[in-house]
């Protein structure tokens, strides 16, 4: 069956169609599996640094257990000033008392730096119960305090015994879709240069196809104007 020109166009069309289809697919896919180690990898970092943080608090209590009693007189003679020298961690701390905003950013930023984050975060400590922040938020973490709520990475971490629910770390990443693309962006290349290179090979070869489609039709129209 002799095929016109229209029908191979059309045909050779559907083909270059169908590998961009699949090939905008493939980088899709592979842009959801990089997202998702992202966010494993973000989630591992927090168990680590929750991990950290019961070490820290210990230090934390021990240093001011030590400067209330420098503080003691030699004949402790008020039972408040030995009360307060013993107050440690206890549940009348608030959870900013026990380690600090400084310290707790220190532990993230070191543990996403050992798995080769490095991108813009913000992060928040909130109540398990009542949803609170546990910490002054700056300007930075409050605009982004929805997103750290719904779109956040969070884990729970263990504190003191007197809490029934621990509070929990959320991070979240204002430049992360910036951030994969940068990491893919060799291969989020190569792929585009894959899909120009057969978009313009389409061109050329149906370009081609016309022209010599239109070459044999004037030929043909001259051969008989002549005669022959």
């Amino acid at each position: 069956m002799k095929l016109n020109l229209k029908t191979i166009v059309a045909f050779i069309s559907s083909a270059i169609l169908g590998l961009i289809i699949v090939q905008v697919i493939w980088i899709n896919s592979a842009i959801e599996v990089r997202k998702s180690q992202f966010d494993e990898e973000v989630r591992g970092s927090l168990v680590e640094v929750t991990l950290q943080i019961p070490k820290v608090v210990r230090a934390n209590q021990e240093e001011i257990f030590y400067q209330r009693q420098k503080q003691l007189d030699p004949i402790v003679t008020d039972i408040n000033q030995l009360i307060s020298a013993m107050l440690g961690n206890t549940p009348f701390q608030q959870v900013s008392e026990k380690i600090t905003e400084k310290q707790l950013d220190s532990l993230i930023k070191n543990e996403m730096l050992k798995r080769g984050i490095n991108t813009d975060y913000v992060f928040g400590v909130y109540d398990a119960t009542t949803g609170a922040s546990l910490y002054k938020q700056d300007s930075m973490t409050a605009a982004f305090n929805k997103q750290l709520i719904t779109k956040g990475i969070n884990i729970q971490f263990f504190v003191d015994d007197f809490m029934l629910k621990q509070p929990f770390i959320s991070i979240f990443f204002p430049k992360k879709n910036g951030y994969i693309f940068r990491k893919m962006f060799l291969i989020l290349s190569i792929s585009l240069l894959l899909i120009l290179t057969v978009i313009y090979a389409f061109y050329f070869t149906v370009n081609t196809i016309y022209k010599q489609h239109d070459s044999r039709a004037k030929n043909s129209h001259l051969y008989h104007s002549i005669g022959l």
